[in-house]
């Protein structure tokens, strides 16, 4: 086998063998990423099962009794999100992988490959062959050696002419050469799939973000809603069983008009809420502050 085929089909080779072990990697960090992902959701239903039942299907008329669904809920989507992102990652990496593989693959294809000094050579000896045939032909007379030496150049000639033939296949692209142009046609397919896998990723991360506001909004809500009420109680036992003055909002009228009524500063919340979504960190650190309210209310 040709050395250039050789060298080439072993390069091909190489590459290969490095790709798929870098995406074999890959794969070991998204498999990884996805049990770790499935376990902590077992968990985290397990964990609502057995509040299920603990506390039963009636959970009462007070709001703080749901939260700690709603905590489990939140937690499940910050899970679902995490993932996402962590697959984001790597579908972004596999897809920078596939594209330098393509383009080394095709770079092996488009160098061209000079014909050989030995070919050279046979075609100068077969033009020289096929003029010297000419010169003797074109003689009216031949001594015994010019003779020999015509009756001999046919077979020459033939000679230089298959030899010529062989170096000629040589320097064509041969099978390596093809075999390389599939893979780099391969690689930009992977490449393509991987970078629309991380835009679904990226999608699936701001849906989550947006359920874990939503929780996180219920959750907020409920714990204000407490506060309110215990504010009111408060106020009744300081009135020492008195009337509530008149105007004063009840627990339940102003849980509802927090809940659907807008206030004048929505827009405001708007933005901020947009700004929480495209930062994990912070809804951790606002799930934590919550859960801090939330024991102070039940210390009171």
């Amino acid at each position: 086998m040709p050395k250039i085929g050789i060298f080439l089909t072993l390069t091909a080779a190489l590459w290969a063998q490095q790709y798929d072990k870098s995406v074999r990697d890959l794969a070991d960090q998204r498999d990884a990423a996805s049990a770790e992902r499935s376990d902590k959701l077992k968990v985290i239903v397990g964990a609502e099962k057995i509040l299920r039942e603990r506390l039963g299907s009636d959970l009462g008329s007070k709001l703080i009794a749901e939260a700690p669904f709603i905590h489990l809920r939140l937690m499940a989507c910050m899970v679902k999100g995490d993932f996402s992102r962590q697959a984001s990652k790597i579908y972004a990496e596999a897809a920078e992988k596939a594209a330098k593989a393509a383009d080394e693959y095709e770079a092996s294809t488009g160098a061209a490959r000079g014909s050989s000094p030995q070919a050279t050579e046979a075609r100068r000896s077969l033009e020289d062959a096929t003029r010297r045939e000419a010169e003797l032909r074109a003689k009216p007379a031949l001594n015994g050696v010019e003779k020999a030496e015509l009756e001999g150049l046919p077979t020459f000639m033939q000679q230089l002419r298959d030899t010529i033939a062989l170096y000629e296949r040589i320097e064509q692209p041969g099978p390596a050469a093809a075999r390389a142009k599939d893979m780099a046609r391969q690689m930009r397919e992977k490449e393509a799939l991987f970078l629309w896998m991380v835009k679904r990723e990226a999608g699936n991360t701001k849906f989550y973000n947006a359920q874990c506001m939503n929780e996180f909004g219920q959750l907020e809500w409920i714990d204000q809603a407490e506060h309110d009420n215990q504010t009111i109680r408060e106020y009744d036992r300081l009135g020492e069983g008195r009337n509530a003055p008149s105007g004063a909002v009840r627990p339940s009228e102003r849980a509802t008009a927090t809940a659907g009524t807008p206030g004048l500063d929505d827009k405001d919340k708007l933005k901020e809420a947009d700004r929480i979504l495209s930062d994990p960190d912070e809804l951790v650190r606002r799930f934590e502050q919550l859960k801090q309210l939330s024991g102070q209310g039940k210390s009171k």
